[in-house]
């Protein structure tokens, strides 16, 4: 018979992540680990974390996409150290593509902040960008 492990020292260490300041910022943190312990094969709950995360952006890009009525193909870009990863970036565009988005991925030609900006000033302006 396999021991049983306790899942109580694990709930705390998250309840106290969970409380601590800028919780957000510190599971961040964490990410590339995971992704590491993920690409490396050696952890079935890495590699299950990357999935969801891969789903989770797809389902946004999915969800924005139909909400602003986007016509296909979507071009799309990146921003951050994770989706600075090929393969996992890549994974993010399978999984949209598998929710049946058409989209065009397109390396960055700005900052996130400075697209943003420029996307903000040509909405006020009443065009998309």
């Amino acid at each position: 018979m396999a021991a049983r492990v306790d899942p109580r020292p694990r709930l705390l260490a998250a309840r106290r992540l969970l409380r601590s300041p800028d919780p957000v910022a510190r599971i961040a943190a964490g990410a590339p680990a995971v992704l590491r312990r993920a690409r490396g094969g050696s952890s079935p709950s890495a590699r299950a974390i990357v999935t969801r995360a891969q789903a989770a952006l797809a389902d946004l890009l999915v969800t924005t996409a139909r909400r602003l009525r986007l016509r296909p193909p979507i071009a799309v870009s990146w921003s951050g150290s994770l989706l600075d990863v090929a393969d996992y970036r890549a994974g993010v565009w399978r999984a949209a593509r598998q929710r049946g988005l058409v989209l065009t991925p397109r390396p960055p030609r700005e900052s996130a902040v400075q697209a943003a900006l420029g996307l903000a000033r040509a909405h006020s302006r009443g065009r998309a960008r």
